[in-house]
């Protein structure tokens, strides 16, 4: 077992008792408090470092500049390496050592991206990322979450829950989905990907139709929406797993996808060696609030646990009032930071009509500022009443419904990230 924090020890026990689990001998805790995802430590032949956990990837995914450590360090010929094709690029090595902490180790493909897209992933979470953990790894796994954290079982043969449960399905791929209600009576496959930070992706021909239907409406983030970025959504309602939660942001994409930023806020099992998701009884409350910037500050929490400014969106109210990247949030509205998770604070930043009180720590000053937050649209929005869908207007649905259905995301699309 590896070492885990007295609060983590104590939910871990009461996950393991509410799922009525035996104490399998190799577990996982992952906090994500300070990251708002799931990182854990990983090594691959020797080499460690930082890895998201992301039930979105295909296969145990590492940086150019890991590789090459990879290749230095194998132990033996036995790690097969093909150049990958098809639009993708990199490279692909198989049969590779791999452990995880607290994990068996276990053998497997890894496939290697361009450092770039792991580091900006990585400056978003405050975190070296080299790896990104994929269904290779967690296909034998008991994933749960609870409380601000998750829990990575080794499989076991059985898993007994009273509860709700719901199929885990894999559309010719080896990313798990599950179908989600959007709007009004429209069941679709998302793809469940915990390596998405959005709330919701939804794929762009279907955004468009619950636009048309009233069931979401289009808004503009900072200014006008640039060429080849993700649309933004207010969607009206999701049902996931039987919860239903309202007024969910979300982005457009190349697929759907229910993601990191929605999933957070459920009770739930993925028991991917049965293919299905476990859901307790009774059923849970959903959200009618999720957090939108108001302030125009992108926060981060490394390792050292500050609370850092890592980006400011040009002429927000932020930025109008004279915060600076790098400068450290010591207090927000008098509670330390320290004494908050990310989430916390970004909530605290999200709420229009109010004013954000910030003790700066900037060059070694102490500074007091005010940031007075409104969003660049309304939210929640005021929906009207849902009208009467016409007999064309169904059809069309129901045709989009069946393309959706019948074509498989491909590997290769990748969902985008909140910025």
């Amino acid at each position: 077992m590896p070492q885990i924090s007295a609060p983590a020890a104590i939910t871990l026990g009461y996950i393991i008792a509410f799922l009525n689990l035996p104490l399998v001998q190799a577990q996982l805790v992952i906090e994500w408090r300070d990251t708002e995802a799931l990182i854990i430590k990983a090594e691959i032949v020797g080499v460690q470092g930082n890895a998201l956990v992301d039930t979105g990837a295909t296969a145990f995914v590492v940086t150019e500049e890991m590789a090459e450590k990879i290749l230095s360090n194998r132990k033996s010929n036995s790690v097969t390496i093909r150049t990958l094709t098809g639009g993708r690029v990199g490279r692909e090595f198989e049969n590779v050592d791999m452990q995880i902490a607290g994990l068996s180790q276990r053998t497997g493909p890894v496939v290697t991206i361009p450092d770039r897209d792991l580091d900006r992933i990585g400056q978003i979470y405050g975190r070296d990322l080299p790896f990104c953990v994929g269904m290779p790894i967690l296909e034998n796994c008991v994933l749960s979450f609870e409380n601000q954290c998750a829990v990575v079982s080794e499989s076991v043969s059985n898993f007994p829950l009273t509860g709700q449960e719901y199929e885990i399905e894999y559309p010719a791929t080896k990313s798990p989905a599950c179908r989600c209600d959007v709007g009004r009576n429209r069941r679709l496959m998302f793809r469940i990907d915990t390596g998405c930070d959005s709330p919701i992706s939804l794929e762009s021909e279907f955004a468009k139709a619950l636009c048309s239907s009233g069931e979401a409406i289009r808004v503009v983030r900072n200014g006008q929406i640039k060429p080849g970025n993700p649309e933004m959504l207010v969607l009206r309602e999701v049902q996931v797993f039987g919860t239903v939660f309202r007024n969910v942001p979300a982005l457009t994409g190349g697929i759907n996808v229910v993601g990191f930023g929605l999933l957070r806020h459920m009770k739930f099992t993925l028991d991917f060696p049965n293919n299905r998701v476990l859901v307790p009884d009774p059923p849970q409350a959903g959200r009618d609030w999720f957090p939108i910037d108001a302030s125009g500050l992108r926060i981060v929490r490394k390792e050292d646990r500050l609370t850092r400014v890592r980006r400011i969106v040009e002429n927000s109210s932020g930025d109008d009032a004279g915060l600076k990247v790098d400068d450290v949030i010591i207090a927000v509205n008098g509670t330390p930071a320290l004494e908050m998770s990310r989430y916390e604070v970004e909530e605290v930043l999200s709420k229009p009509g109010t004013t954000a009180h910030l003790d700066i720590e900037r060059d070694g000053k102490a500074l007091k500022i005010g940031v007075p937050l409104e969003h660049p649209f309304e939210y929640p929005p005021k929906w009207p009443p849902r009208p009467q869908p016409s007999k064309d207007q169904l059809d069309f649905e129901k045709f989009l419904e069946e393309q959706a259905a019948s074509k498989p995301p491909a590997e290769s699309e990748t969902t985008p990230k909140v910025e």
